[in-house]
């Protein structure tokens, strides 16, 4: 009897847990559809992957590895136009949709704990006016959630009815990811709407134990040049939903001639971020670090290790002099 009521805590904690899965990066300037797939192949065609290694000093510490790729339809007309109809469309103000589509993918991890995402991305843009675009995009996500009972401390390692349930800890799930984004050159803004469905497309009877609620993304971003070599940019986010409630976090970045650029940032109670990185042509190379604060209440730092690269030219880029985000 206290063997069930063990594991059944265990259960409810861990289902409980990852229901409320909040993402966090310190890149999180540079993975925009994430976070609102209106933003899919907001920059451009482009291939991107994170590594991110947190509290590393601890045993199965929490780690997370992301990879997306973009393509943006304005990107495939380009590379089947010949050099005359490249000029000839770069001298034409189209107004039509533009479209774009995304594919990533994440594995997070803590101790026993694991967690698979999978996004589909579509987005579509059109101009407002000649320097304004309204962008909106849907995303159908797929989340696995489980724990491996080989990384599990327990009493009675061979126990098979602890294990037995430690194995069939795994639950699956289909949602919808709602965007809209209003983008200038300079710019961008807007709201994202995640488990639009509230977890609704449920694979297995383990996620009936779950409740999920919406989570509400605000981001946004702007950037300019301050002289012929040095640019700023600064962007934003806030997540909310009604369980964890809101956290907000910030990022601010120099840039020196389009190819170096240094940064600090802050999650609210959680983190300080500073960051740096280096754009060779369409590759970026990026790290970055955090310092816990506030509620974190953990002395350990959290390293990132970015890669970028865009697989044309960047469809934004300010002045002709700034492509960086």
């Amino acid at each position: 009897m206290k063997k069930i009521y063990l594991m059944g805590i265990l259960m409810l904690t861990f289902m409980s847990l990852q229901a409320q899965s909040r993402k966090h990066s310190a890149n999180f300037p540079l993975f925009k559809q994430y976070y609102n797939p209106a933003l899919t192949g907001f920059e451009g065609s482009a291939i991107h992957a994170l590594y991110r290694s947190q509290w590393s000093s601890l045993e199965h510490a929490p780690s997370t590895f992301y990879l997306a790729t973009e393509l943006n339809a304005a990107d495939l007309a380009e590379w089947r136009e010949t050099g005359e109809q490249k000029k000839e469309h770069k001298n034409t103000n189209a107004s039509a949709a533009n479209h774009a589509f995304g594919l990533s993918f994440l594995k997070d991890a803590f101790g026993p704990y694991y967690e698979h995402q999978l996004y589909l991305s579509y987005s579509s843009s059109l101009k407002i006016t000649q320097a304004i675009s309204l962008k909106a995009g849907t995303s159908l996500t797929y989340n696995m959630e489980g724990m491996d009972a080989n990384k599990m401390n327990l009493e009675q390692s061979n126990d098979p009815f602890v294990l037995q349930y430690v194995q069939n800890t795994k639950s699956g799930r289909l949602d919808i990811n709602l965007g809209l984004m209003l983008a200038g050159e300079h710019f961008y803004l807007g709201y994202a709407l995640h488990d639009a469905a509230k977890g609704g497309g449920k694979l297995n009877k383990e996620t009936a134990l779950i409740v999920y609620d919406y989570k509400h993304v605000f981001q946004g971003g702007f950037r300019m040049m301050l002289s012929e070599q040095f640019g700023l940019v600064a962007n934003g986010l806030y997540q909310y939903d009604q369980q964890r409630g809101g956290i907000t976090e910030g990022h601010v970045k120099g840039v020196f001639q389009n190819k170096v650029w240094l940064g600090a940032g802050y999650r609210s109670q959680l983190a300080y971020t500073f960051n740096l990185g280096l754009q060779l042509q369409n590759l970026k190379v990026g790290y970055a670090f955090e310092v816990p604060t506030g509620e974190a209440q953990l002395s350990m730092q959290t390293n990132e290790l970015m890669l970028s690269y865009q697989l044309g030219a960047p469809r934004r880029q300010l002045d002709n002099r700034l492509s960086i985000w």
